[in-house]
């Protein structure tokens, strides 16, 4: 598994890969949960919250186009690529507040959890070895930072 952490700005969560490389970067408003944006490279997608009580997501490209769909109710993921990719999330406990994502046969390629430091939190993110699906990995944990941390 490869091992990702985050650095925290005033409006924004970067994503660094093993070697401090910058992944992509979670963009905040200054109301939280209005403007919400994922940046990768010179790509931003919008972050849009749905359903009841606004817990499910909807990622847009720049054009508008759906990418990527986060359904609360049904614990799953829709990631719509060149092919549409199912996957299916869980917590695994409640105290540690850890999220796991599974692919379509199961197999676990994201795990998300959180270290308290002396000030603040520090997310940690275990990536399978074969996952290289940074939008997912950004909108993940944009669903972890809305719904589990903040109940």
């Amino acid at each position: 598994m490869k091992l990702f952490t985050t650095k925290e700005g005033n409006f924004s969560i970067q994503v660094l890969n093993e070697r401090e490389e910058h992944v992509g970067e979670l963009l905040f408003g200054v109301i939280n949960g209005l403007n919400e944006r994922i940046k990768i490279g010179s790509e931003i997608y919008k972050i849009e919250g749905t359903g009841f009580l606004w817990k499910d997501i909807r990622v847009l490209d720049e054009s508008g186009k759906v990418v990527l769909i986060i359904d609360s109710s049904k614990n799953r993921l829709f990631y719509y690529g060149n092919s549409t990719e199912i996957y299916t999330y869980q917590f695994k406990s409640w105290l540690h507040k850890e999220l796991l994502l599974y692919d379509s046969q199961d197999k676990l390629v994201l795990a998300l959890s959180y270290k308290q430091t002396l000030l603040k939190l520090k997310y940690v993110l275990e990536i399978d070895e074969d996952f290289n699906h940074d939008l997912i990995i950004l909108s993940f944990l944009n669903f972890y930072l809305r719904d589990v941390l903040n109940g």
